[in-house]
């Protein structure tokens, strides 16, 4: 029995020590690891397939030459203003209106620091946030602020926008070839453009009947782009009304979405029952929107509201 011991003894001294392992620690095929450590959320997913396809429209368009600009850490990064051109649309969320877009400026922002003479070629720039019922093409003032997205770079993150139809022949164009009106694309813009001018809009509103005097567009087409051009001004006037009057461009949503056609009534007449229908649009809001079309402080319908509030 002793010799048994000693050989047992022996063989223990010739062999590796072996850290031990933590049993808890080590993820056996009998215990699955849980949905939570291995599947992303729907959001992550979402993220996912944005930047995806962000990357890929990017590489397509050549977006590596458009230069980030670099940020200053002065306070006009913060709290910016943009003016400029509305180019192109990278990718859009049609629930919400989320918008990564191409946008030209006037002029050098100031919150970009480059060495470029005066005379170079302002470079494009990235906008993000909510873009309801915008074109490209549009002429559009931002108010946002500066941020840094650690894959994407410089992007200017919109806080509230102002949109004008485009004035130039140029934006006239890519506003009419921009898939506004369906069955026009860039060969039909550049026709009712070459023959209009930048009278085009004008026509469009007053004398529509002389887009049968352009190449290849009869009466049928006609109607059609007049029928588009209608509702896009309709839906335009919409929004401009309600960006006024301190609606921001998430709340337009929420309201064109929920009212539609009826929500510029609703606001003059009922400006507080959005604040009992629409999530995401309290009291304070809609004393704000109130105040702003001229409601009285003592008004019978504010102090109904505040009673409930």
């Amino acid at each position: 029995m002793l010799q048994v011991l000693a050989f047992l003894a022996f063989l223990r001294s010739r062999l590796p020590h072996l850290p031990r392992q933590n049993p808890r620690a080590v993820h056996h095929a009998s215990h699955p690891i849980g949905q939570r450590d291995h599947q992303p959320t729907h959001a992550a997913q979402q993220n996912h397939w944005r930047d995806r396809q962000l990357n890929h429209r990017q590489k397509r368009a050549g977006y590596d030459r458009i230069h980030a600009p670099n940020l200053s850490r002065s306070p006009a990064a913060r709290n910016s203003t943009l003016t400029g051109v509305l180019e192109r649309i990278i990718f859009h969320n049609e629930e919400n209106h989320y918008t990564i877009a191409e946008f030209r400026p006037d002029t050098r922002p100031a919150a970009v620091k480059t060495p470029a003479s005066a005379e170079e070629k302002i470079e494009k720039v990235t906008i993000v946030g909510a873009l309801p019922s915008v074109e490209c093409g549009e002429t559009l003032h931002l108010t946002g602020e500066w941020t840094q997205h650690s894959q994407h770079g410089a992007q200017f993150k919109i806080a509230a926008f102002k949109s004008e139809l485009p004035a130039s022949v140029y934006g006239i164009r890519k506003y009419l070839g921009s898939g506004l009106v369906p069955g026009i694309g860039k060969a039909y813009a550049n026709k009712i453009v070459d023959a209009l001018g930048t009278d085009t809009f004008r026509v469009l509103s007053e004398e529509s009947g002389k887009l049968r005097d352009v190449p290849g567009i009869g009466p049928k087409r006609a109607t059609a782009i007049k029928a588009a051009w209608d509702a896009k001004r309709t839906e335009r006037e919409l929004y401009i009304f309600l960006q006024t009057y301190g609606v921001t461009p998430s709340q337009c949503v929420k309201l064109v979405e929920r009212y539609g056609a009826q929500a510029k009534p609703i606001l003059l007449e009922q400006p507080y029952r959005v604040a009992r229908e629409i999530d995401g649009i309290g009291f304070k809001t809609a004393d704000r929107i109130a105040i702003n079309l001229g409601f009285a402080n003592d008004a019978p319908p504010r102090l109904d509201a505040g009673l409930l509030y």
